[in-house]
């Protein structure tokens, strides 16, 4: 089975490199991209072939979302936030995420989602999803 292919969308540079290097940790998956401004993300999602993008909406808007989810409609949106208000976590969803996840979280939480959204949506249509196999 062939690693998933994640692209992270963080603001926060120091963030990014301890969610590389942390993910890195797992052989079933791969961060091939990260950009921190709305303009490097875009680009990137629709250059490389993503299975999950996970995304800060809270800094970088929710509409962020709904842009990278037109351009790989098939890959898996995990919302990744500071707040962990109720309100934060409908927004993102309202705006298309698959999953929400606090910043708080433990790294094993966040994989654990990424396994389970992603493997959620190749059951319910894995001929659709642009990554499936």
């Amino acid at each position: 089975m062939r690693a998933l292919r994640l692209l992270i969308i963080e603001p926060h540079p120091a963030l990014v490199q301890s969610l590389i290097r942390f993910l890195s940790l797992w052989d079933d998956l791969e961060v091939v991209g990260s950009a921190s401004r709305t303009d490097d993300a875009l680009a990137l999602a629709g250059e490389l072939q993503l299975d999950v993008i996970v995304v800060d909406p809270t800094l970088l808007g929710a509409q962020i979302i709904d842009r990278v989810r037109a351009l790989v409609p098939g890959a898996c949106v995990i919302a990744l936030s500071l707040y962990d208000s109720e309100a934060d976590r409908e927004r993102a969803l309202a705006a298309g995420a698959d999953a929400f996840v606090p910043k708080y979280f433990v790294v094993d939480r966040l994989v654990e989602t990424i396994r389970r959204t992603y493997g959620a949506l190749c059951r319910a249509g894995c001929a659709t999803h642009k990554g499936g196999s």
